[in-house]
C-alpha cells in the first residue's frame, strides 16, 4: 500500500519502505496534486505552478517527462495504472483518506471538534493525540519554493495550533493537568508570544500545585511581548495571572457529566466583519424562532471563511440558548449518509431518555452502527426502499423530538463532497423539519459543477429554494480594518492602519492571509514595512511565520 506523508517533507512509503522520487519537478507535481488529493486540476495550471510562473517553451513537454517519471514511481508493477488518474484537461491523484497523512490529520481534527460541540472530552483527546501523531513539521517543508505549497503550509500550521489548544482544553476538562504540562511547553518556546498558549500552561501549571512556574511563564511571555512588541500582555491572561497569585477557588476543575448543547467556539483569533451576511442570517435566524424551519448556505472558494461564519452564527445562537449540531463531510467519507452520521451522534447525546426509548429510533443505527446498544432493535425490512424510508422518518422523529427542547442549529459542512444519499437525506430533513430549526450548510461553489451530486440537489426540491444564500469573498476594506484593531497590539495596529490599503491589496483581504502578515510585522520591528516583510506578496512570509 502506498502512504503519503506531507506534514513535514514530503515522503512515500510503499508497504512500510521509502520510495525514491529523486526527480525535483516530480516530487514537487506529487505535491502539488496531493495539495488537492481526490481532487482534478488543470495541466496547464500544474505547468504554471511548477515552472513558478515563468514556464518555458518546453515546458509542456518536460511536464510529460515528468509526469512518467513520477507515475513509474508510483506504480508497484508494470500492468499498475498507479493512484494519478488523467482527467479531462488534468490529473488527479485519488488516494484514501488513511492513504495520506494530511487527509487522516483534518479527518480527526474535524471529529474532534464534533465531540468537543458534544461535551465529548475524552472522544476529543482520543481524536487529537491520533491527528498530532502525523506531523513531523513543516507540510512540504522541502517543497517551500512553490507558491501553492506555501499557502498550504500556512493553512495547515493554522490548523495544528488549533488542534494542540483543542487538545490542551480537553485535557482540562478532564482534570489532567500534567498533560497539558507535557504537551505545551515546547510550542510555547516555539511560539512565544502567542497569550492563548501560554494561558492554557499557566492554568495547567497550577492546578499541577506549580504555582511559581504559572508565575514565571506569565513573567515569560510578558518579557517576550515587551522586548518585541513593546506592549503588555492582554486582560485575560492578566486576570488569570492576579487569580493564580490569590489561589482563586473558580480556578479548580469543574466537572462536567452532562454533555454541553452549546457550541464553544475554540479559535482564539476574532471573528471580524460579514455584517451584511450576518444581518442576512439574523433575520431567517428571526424566522426560525416564530416556528418556521429555515436553510442557509454559505459557499466560497476554501479558505475564504465560510466555517468561520456558520460557527459564528451557530455561537451566537447558542449564546441565546438553542442546541448546536455539527457534522461536516469528507472527501472520503465513511458512509453514503455523512455528514448524516455526525449530526445523529450529536442528536442522540442531547435527547432525553425517554425520545431514545421510541421504536423507530433504533433505525438510525443504520447509519451509526456505534449506537445499537443506546436504541431499540429493529428487525430490517425484506425491501431495501421500505428501510429508506424508515430512516428518514426514523430521523424526523430524532430531530422533532430535540426541536421540542427548544431551537436548534444544525451545521453541515463542506457539502460539495456529499453523497446522493446524503443529500436525500438533507434535503428530507429540511423539508419535513418541524419546530424552531435553522439548517446552516456550507460548500466550496468552484466543486459544486454541473454533473455533481451538489449541482444536482441544488437545482430542485427543498434546497434549491434556501431562504438565504450567502456567497463569500474577501473582506473589504472597512472588515480589514476592523480586522486589524480588533487583533493587533496598539503599537502594530497604529502601522497597519496607516498602510491598509497596501495590506488589502497584499492579501486581498483574505482574513487568513491578513493575520500572517499583521504576526510577520510583529517580529520585523517597527521601522520595517509591509512590502518589505512581503516582498512577493503574501507568500514570501509563509516560510518564516511567527506563530
Amino acid at each position: 500500500m502506498l502512504e503519503f506523508s506531507v506534514l513535514g517533507p514530503l515522503r512515500v512509503r510503499r508497504d512500510g519502505h521509502d520510495v525514491t522520487i529523486a526527480r525535483p519537478k516530480s516530487r514537487g507535481l506529487l505535491a502539488l496534486l496531493l495539495a488537492r488529493a481526490n481532487h482534478s486540476v488543470a495541466t496547464d495550471q500544474l505547468i504554471d505552478e511548477l515552472w513558478v510562473h515563468e514556464p518555458p517553451a518546453s515546458a509542456e513537454s518536460a511536464f510529460r517527462v515528468h509526469l512518467s517519471f513520477l507515475r513509474k514511481a508510483l506504480r508497484v508493477a508494470g500492468t499498475d495504472p498507479g493512484p494519478i488518474e488523467a482527467r479531462a484537461g488534468g490529473y488527479r491523484i485519488a488516494v484514501a483518506t488513511d492513504a495520506v497523512d494530511v487527509l487522516g490529520f483534518e479527518a480527526a481534527l474535524r471529529e474532534a471538534r464534533v465531540a468537543s460541540n458534544a461535551g465529548a472530552a475524552t472522544e476529543t483527546v482520543t481524536a487529537l493525540e491520533r491527528a498530532l501523531t502525523w506531523r513531523r513539521g513543516l507540510a512540504y517543508a522541502d517543497l517551500q519554493d512553490l507558491e501553492p505549497l506555501r499557502d498550504e503550509a500556512v493553512r495547515l500550521e493554522h490548523q495544528w495550533l488549533t488542534a494542540v489548544e483543542l487538545l490542551a482544553d480537553a485535557y482540562l476538562v478532564l482534570d489532567r493537568p500534567r498533560d497539558v504540562c507535557d504537551l505545551l511547553p515546547g510550542v510555547v518556546a516555539s511560539h512565544p508570544l502567542r497569550e492563548s498558549l501560554t494561558e492554557r500552561l499557566m492554568l495547567a501549571l497550577y492546578r499541577e500545585g506549580r504555582q511559581a512556574e504559572a508565575l514565571r511563564a506569565f513573567g515569560q511571555l510578558r518579557e517576550a511581548l515587551d522586548s518585541e512588541l513593546g506592549v503588555e500582555p492582554g486582560p485575560s491572561i492578566c486576570a488569570l495571572e492576579e487569580a493564580i497569585i490569590v489561589k482563586r477557588t473558580d480556578l479548580d476543575p469543574v466537572r462536567r457529566d452532562e454533555p454541553r448543547a452549546r457550541l464553544e467556539l475554540r479559535d482564539t483569533e476574532a471573528f471580524v466583519g460579514r455584517r451584511r451576511e450576518l444581518d442576512t442570517i439574523a433575520r431567517v435566524w428571526t424566522h426560525a424562532l416564530d416556528g418556521e424551519p429555515c436553510l442557509v448556505l454559505i459557499s466560497g472558494p476554501a479558505g475564504i471563511g465560510k466555517s468561520a461564519l456558520a460557527e459564528y452564527v451557530a455561537g451566537r445562537a447558542a449564546t441565546a440558548g438553542a442546541r448546536v449540531i455539527v457534522g461536516s463531510c469528507d472527501p472520503d467519507p465513511a458512509s453514503d449518509y455523512e455528514p448524516l452520521p455526525q449530526l445523529i451522534r450529536a442528536m442522540v447525546e442531547l435527547a432525553p431518555p425517554e425520545l431514545l426509548a421510541r421504536p423507530l429510533l433504533g433505525e438510525l443505527v443504520r447509519v451509526a452502527p456505534d449506537l445499537a446498544e443506546r436504541l431499540p432493535a429493529v428487525t430490517p425490512p425484506a425491501d431495501a426502499s421500505a428501510g429508506r424510508h424508515r430512516l428518514f422518518v426514523a430521523v424526523d422523529e430524532l430531530l422533532a423530538g430535540i426541536t421540542d427542547l427548544g431551537p436548534v442549529v444544525i451545521v453541515a459542512e463542506d457539502l460539495h463532497w456529499s453523497g446522493p444519499d446524503a443529500l436525500a437525506l438533507l434535503r428530507h430533513l429540511v423539508r419535513n423539519g418541524t419546530g424552531r430549526l435553522m439548517v446552516v450548510g456550507t460548500y466550496r461553489d468552484d466543486e459544486a459543477e454541473p454533473g455533481t451530486a451538489l449541482a444536482d440537489a441544488l437545482s430542485r426540491g427543498r434546497l434549491a429554494r434556501a431562504d438565504a444564500v450567502v456567497r463569500l469573498g474577501g473582506l473589504d476594506a472597512a472588515e480589514l480594518q476592523a480586522l486589524v484593531q480588533a487583533t493587533a497590539p496598539e503599537g502594530l495596529r497604529r502601522r497597519a492602519l496607516t498602510r491598509l490599503p497596501e495590506l488589502h491589496d497584499v492579501t486581498m483581504g483574505n482574513p487568513l492571509f491578513a493575520r500572517e502578515v499583521l504576526r510577520e510585522l510583529a517580529e520585523a520591528g517597527e521601522q520595517v514595512t509591509i512590502a518589505e516583510v512581503a516582498p512577493g506578496g503574501v507568500h514570501s512570509i509563509v516560510s518564516r511565520r511567527l506563530v
